[in-house]
């Protein structure tokens, strides 16, 4: 019974030591492997490479890449990922226009936004700001301070009042501002640079309060003048600087006032 039990352990123990696996070098298909992950372009396997007075080293090798498959042994590193390869050269050229892109990005968001800036700068209307927080609180003013005072003087001497109604310059002094209240309204509604905008505006305000300061002086003078008494007592004379006439209420305030 031990016999046959040794014999068989002995077998089993030759069997397996026959059934050691053995790696398989196929060099050819690493070679190939290299040269499609870009790792080595030049492993030619079985080698084309001849030795002794040019006698191949390999046969197989020298009839495979010489004869079969010459154009591909001696054409061109054809490797997509290699250093100087397509895909390095398209990706650094990516790249490149992805930084240009960015630039002309950039370039017209600068463009758009001083445009913007232009735009909001040369705008008129509820864009004005200098005339929002400023100048539309001076024209207010300028254009009611003669209605204001024609209607206190109405209230105290309405004589005064209607005779300054029918004054030939008051008239005129009403045309003036209402072609001046339409020229305000053009210069802010008008698409110009700011600065122009506020010389503008500077301009006509200062035109209108010279003739404001005009046609309140003669409210005053109207005012004194209607006060007079109608007649003067018997043996008085006249007082000096009276002018009864418009054109000499006029010049007497032209010639006396500094504007």
């Amino acid at each position: 019974m031990k016999t046959p039990t040794l014999l068989l352990a002995l077998s089993l123990i030759v069997q397996c030591a026959g059934q050691v696996a053995i790696p398989i070098q196929d060099k050819a298909n690493k070679g190939q492997l290299k040269r499609m992950a870009m790792q080595q372009w030049d492993d030619w396997q079985p080698t084309p490479e001849t030795g002794f007075l040019g006698l191949p080293k390999d046969p197989r090798g020298w009839f495979f890449w010489w004869v079969l498959h010459r154009d591909y042994y001696r054409g061109e590193d054809s490797r997509p990922y290699r250093a100087d390869g397509p895909f390095f050269r398209n990706y650094a050229s990516l790249t490149i226009q992805e930084l240009d892109d960015k630039a002309i990005r950039d370039s017209l968001q600068g463009v758009a936004l001083a445009s913007a800036a232009t735009y909001a700068s040369m705008s008129g209307g509820d864009a004005d700001l200098t005339y929002s927080f400023y100048f539309r609180k001076q024209f207010d003013e300028l254009f009611t301070e003669v209605p204001r005072r024609m209607a206190e003087l109405q209230r105290v001497q309405p004589l005064a009042a209607a005779k300054m109604k029918e004054n030939t310059y008051y008239r005129k002094y009403l045309e003036f501002a209402d072609i001046t209240r339409d020229r305000v309204a053009v210069v802010l509604g008008s698409f110009v640079d700011r600065g122009e905008r506020m010389l503008a505006y500077l301009e006509l305000a200062k035109e209108l309060r010279r003739q404001n300061d005009v046609i309140v002086s003669m409210i005053a003078a109207m005012r004194r003048l209607t006060s007079l008494p109608a007649s003067l007592p018997k043996g008085t004379k006249g007082t000096t600087g009276i002018h009864r006439s418009d054109p000499e209420i006029v010049r007497h305030i032209l010639s006396t006032h500094k504007f």
